[in-house]
């Protein structure tokens, strides 16, 4: 079983669990809290990055937008995907997009070759974070 821990991030309490490559965080009211602030999302990228390095010795080979968009991906599916479709993209985000409509009570944001089969598209989306959190 999993070893949750919490970390604070904007006077909220956003709990997690680390694996050896991923992050894993609960989807829960102070993640949303925390988030709807400006750059929560990203602060909270930055501060699990953080416990993942004290962790394992390593830096996690995710970017900090690529993550902060996946946490808001999973908390606000409908809003990202809607927000993405105003853009022609290539045919093959349409299944991803589909796949962001799904709810999930743990986010799994895992590195490259690990279980996240979503981390290309996030990857290839974090260059528009600024633009989509704050539209």
């Amino acid at each position: 079983m999993e070893a949750w821990s919490e970390v604070i991030v904007r006077g909220e309490r956003i709990q997690y669990f680390l694996t050896e490559k991923a992050i894993h965080i609960n989807n829960d009211e102070p993640l949303i809290r925390a988030i709807m602030q400006t750059e929560g999302a990203l602060e909270i990228a930055k501060a699990l990055k953080k416990q993942f390095l004290a962790l394992y010795g390593r830096e996690i080979a995710i970017h900090d937008y690529s993550m902060a968009l996946e946490i808001f991906g999973h908390v606000f599916p409908d809003k990202l995907a809607g927000f993405l479709k105003k853009f022609p993209l290539p045919s093959l985000l349409e299944m991803p997009l589909d796949a962001l409509m799904k709810h999930t009570g743990v986010i799994d944001i895992g590195e490259p070759g690990s279980s996240d089969i979503d981390r290309k598209v996030w990857d290839m989306l974090g260059p528009v974070y600024k633009q989509i959190a704050t539209d």
